[in-house]
This record gives structure tokens, sequence and C-alpha cells, in this order.
């Protein structure tokens, strides 16, 4: 199967995941300033909680953003190893191994990125005092700047590991 004379079908493919990615970008972007807006309101009225509500409601949202506002790039990237590789077997498992590769990427990122949030505001507090048997440790400033600090770092570092693990498969 000759799938490089499929080369308009996958412009057409590239140009409509383009379309969709901005769209799906203007909407969760403002579904998540309308999601700050909330918590400012509640934070101003006195609400309890409007930090872990804030996380809640944010980080699916975030997640969809970040992948609606990479659907342009995965697009042009999909029509390129098409065009130019897929005349083979070979092509195909590049293909797919460029697929796994940003389908992991865009995990490790996102769950990295949940937890440096979670740190940050400090609602992962009760997790983390359970497993260092300190129930307050996160309401020191310092201490959450490094926990989201190394989670940043070992997040890139799980990134660069799982790209070397799929360049070995």
């Amino acid at each position: 199967m000759d799938l490089a004379r499929n080369g308009a079908l996958v412009v057409v493919l590239a140009e409509v995941m383009q379309w969709a990615g901005g769209l799906g970008a203007i909407y969760f972007t403002g579904a998540l300033l309308m999601n700050m807006a909330q918590a400012h309101l509640g934070a101003i009225a006195g609400r309890a909680g409007v930090m872990v509500d804030l996380y809640e409601r944010s980080i699916p949202i975030v997640v969809c953003l970040a992948v609606v506002t990479s659907a342009s790039a995965l697009g042009q990237a999909v029509s390129q190893w098409m065009t130019a590789e897929m005349q083979d077997a070979a092509g195909a498992v590049t293909l797919w191994r460029g697929l796994a590769e940003i389908v992991v990427r865009a995990v490790i990122l996102s769950i990295g990125a949940s937890m440096a949030v979670g740190f940050a505001t400090g609602v992962l507090g009760a997790q983390f005092g359970l497993v260092t048997g300190q129930p307050r440790v996160l309401q020191a400033m310092t201490t959450r700047v490094l926990l989201v600090l190394l989670t940043g770092v070992l997040t890139l570092l799980a990134v660069r590991l799982a790209g070397m693990v799929i360049a070995l498969v």
C-alpha cells in the first residue's frame, strides 16, 4: 500500500487539526480564565478551600489546553512523516515511534505539571506529609519552592528517559 498517494488527504487532515486546535485553545483559555475569576471571587467572599477547588478544576483544563495547542504541530509532523517516510514498513515503524514519543511526553509533562501546581498551592500537603510523617511540612515556602523545582527537574528527566527508551524499542 503506497501511502504517499494520499498526501492530499494528509494535508487536509493537518489543516483540520490546526483549525480545531486553534478553536479548542480559545475555548480552553476562556474556561481557564473563568475558573480563575470564580476562584478569585470566592476568595474575596471568604469561601474556604478556594485553592483546592481551583487546582481540581484547572488541571484538566490545562492538560486539554496543552493537547489542543500541540494539535497543529502534531498534524504537521504526521503529514511530514507520512509524505517523506511512509513508503515501507520501516517508515510505518518510524511514524508510530514518533507518535508514541509525543503521547508519552504529553502524559509525563501533564503529570509533572499537576504535581508542581499541587505542591505550589499546598494542595498535596496532606499526601506529602503522610509519606514523610510531618503533617505541616508544606507550610514553609522554601519547602514548596524546592518541591516544585525538584518536580520540574524530575519531570524533564523522565521525558528524556522515556524518549531514550522509545528510541531503543
